[in-house]
């Protein structure tokens, strides 16, 4: 049995979404079985208490099987109003967000806070497309176009970059830090790291090992190891594994998902104020948080005693992001 690529990627988002919920604890593999069924009733008892599940029909691995035993569940809650066809489009996605909305209003503690910290995601939500994206790339690097799409969305929903001015600013520091996605990991060997408590980097090797990558420049043990931790929990993936060698370490580069990840970390736990200042629309002060500051040759506020590094560019892709973003 071999799901099409796109009835796979569909299936995995469904997982994430159990998964998040902490309903499905198994791997995210597009395997549609008793585990995730068990969760999918589960989710559906919770948000319709008086809704019989029972004798929903059974399913294969096959995607067709699976999306009939889907759309009979969200048919019979109310939510899904068209035919039974095990086809998944827009009608049968729509109805499985609203039952993820409704088991997140379910699930609230009597004080409000949401039980778990994270909205669902299924399908990824799209908050930058992939013509956006084109616009703010070289035409040399548009064949990246694709394996960088999904990760920033995934990205973006998971760290709450989401309002224009968040992803405008996030997308302008990475587009100056990566050079518009040709580096994911800085140029020097790291030795610089070596010994620097700050950073976690309390064993010989560390700073070699924990070089920065990513494409905000996760650097340090320590903020690897946090990093790992948060993705464990919110992916709900205990394999997930960035810290145990050079290899494991070296996927916050190579792996575009990785690196997206590893940066949403960085701008929402690293650097907390990074979203509050872009809401402010002070490139000044996101920039600082970034990259820090020191005092310039040729500065680009020449009002200011320090500022980061490559603040011209800084600006210029702001501009190019706000652009693409329709912020203009």
């Amino acid at each position: 049995m071999k799901l099409s690529a796109r009835d796979e990627k569909i299936i995995k988002s469904i997982q994430t979404t159990l998964a998040k919920y902490k309903l499905y604890g198994g791997r995210i593999d597009g395997l549609f079985g008793d585990l995730c069924r068990t969760a999918v009733i589960a989710m559906l008892n919770k948000a319709f208490p008086s809704m019989g599940t029972k004798s929903l029909p059974g399913n294969t691995y096959e995607a067709s099987s699976v999306y009939t035993f889907l759309q009979t569940g969200l048919a019979r809650a109310g939510l899904y109003t068209i035919s039974i066809d095990g086809k998944w489009g827009t009608n049968s996605q729509d109805a499985f967000d609203e039952l993820s909305h409704l088991y997140s209003q379910a699930i609230k503690k009597t004080n409000g806070e949401t039980m778990l910290p994270l909205q669902p995601a299924t399908v990824v939500p799209e908050h930058i497309s992939r013509d956006q994206l084109k616009a703010m790339l070289p035409q040399a690097n548009w064949g990246k176009l694709d394996s960088l799409i999904d990760p920033l969305n995934m990205c973006m929903g998971m760290f709450d970059i989401t309002s224009g001015l968040r992803k405008a600013h996030f997308m302008a520091q990475i587009l100056h830090e990566t050079a518009s996605f040709q580096y994911s990991e800085e140029i020097a060997s790291g030795a610089i790291y070596e010994g620097r408590a700050d950073l976690g980097n309390t064993q010989p090797g560390d700073g070699k090992l924990f070089k920065g990558r990513g494409w905000l420049q996760l650097t340090g043990r320590l903020n690897y190891l946090k990093c790992e931790a948060f993705l464990r929990q919110h992916l709900n993936d205990p394999s997930i594994d960035i810290t145990s060698s050079a290899v494991a370490a070296s996927q916050v580069a190579n792996n575009p998902l990785y690196s997206a990840l590893a940066s949403g970390y960085f701008w929402g736990y690293i650097k907390p104020k990074l979203n509050p200042t872009a809401d402010k629309d002070d490139i000044y002060w996101v920039s600082v948080y970034v990259n820090g500051w020191a005092k310039q040759a040729k500065p680009y506020y020449p009002s200011k005693d320090l500022e980061p590094n490559g603040m011209a560019d800084r600006v210029a892709k702001l501009a190019l992001a706000k652009k693409a973003f329709a912020l203009v």
